[in-house]
């Protein structure tokens, strides 16, 4: 058996709500839908969860420049010598481009 939540809707809240309402499968309960929709919302955003999307490169898998920092993290945790020298070299270049412009910008 289920528990009963009440939760106060705000008048977003209440636009957002009747959206899913009008969308939602009329044999899923509203609540249904709600869980489904946070689990989506957790699968989406946990840092655990790596996705085909962190990475894009033709010829190498990275994570996208933008990627949770988690997803770097384990990229570089589990480097070996040669690829962590590689990363290096490019954060090396990110670093003179950024000081470059910071330059620039400086003046």
């Amino acid at each position: 058996m289920g528990k009963i939540k009440t939760i106060y809707v705000t008048d977003k809240a209440q636009e957002v709500f009747s959206k899913l309402e009008d969308m939602r499968p009329k044999n899923i309960s509203f609540s249904e839908m709600l869980s489904i929709t946070a689990k989506e919302f957790i699968t989406k955003h946990d840092p655990n969860n790596m996705r085909l999307e962190d990475f894009e490169s033709d010829n190498e898998v990275v994570p996208n420049f933008y990627s949770d920092i988690t997803v770097w993290r384990e990229l570089i945790m589990k480097s070996d010598t040669g690829r962590l020298r590689e990363i290096q070299e490019r954060l090396v270049q990110l670093e003179n481009l950024v000081r470059q412009r910071e330059e620039v910008l400086l003046r």
